[in-house]
């Protein structure tokens, strides 16, 4: 199925220049009042610009395989509303776990690589940074639970 022009624009990987660009015109348009606001609550208008091409990325390729959210979620065995938070752009209380699981779900390992490439800051910040296999990287956050002293 063919994208639209703006989905296509949305899931571009953008470069640092075109994050910083999208940041200063948003203020620009926005006001003295938006930007002590966004300062106020640690809003990040970058953040916000660099994390939608994933988020539109999610919701394009699981609208791809004939799933709705719904369904989606029942086969990860989470709540909707965190795979609709993540798919709307949410960072505040991304769960970087149930991120890594959904773009396993979906089949987007090598691009969220580059993804996370792309955007190494907010992936840091995020708890994404890991490169590399992200199965890897869910075996090495399960050993950091495990008590002391018990056995594999």
């Amino acid at each position: 199925m063919p994208k639209s022009k703006l989905e296509k624009i949305q899931r571009k990987l953008l470069s640092a220049e075109e994050v910083k660009f999208l940041g200063q015109r948003f203020r620009q348009l926005m006001g003295q009042p938006m930007i002590g606001m966004l300062n106020q609550y640690d809003i990040s208008p970058e953040d916000y610009f660099r994390f939608q091409s994933l988020a539109v990325r999610l919701a394009s390729a699981r609208a791809d395989r004939g799933l709705d959210l719904k369904a989606a979620a029942a086969a990860l065995k989470v709540a909707r509303y965190r795979l609709a938070d993540i798919e709307g752009g949410g960072t505040k209380s991304l769960d970087s776990e149930l991120l890594i699981k959904y773009v396993e779900f979906l089949g987007l390992k090598n691009w969220f690589g580059r993804w996370k490439k792309a955007n190494a800051g907010l992936a840091k910040r995020l708890q994404l940074a890991g490169v590399g296999n992200l199965t890897a990287a869910r075996r090495a956050t399960r050993r950091k639970r495990r008590a002391p002293g018990a056995g594999r």
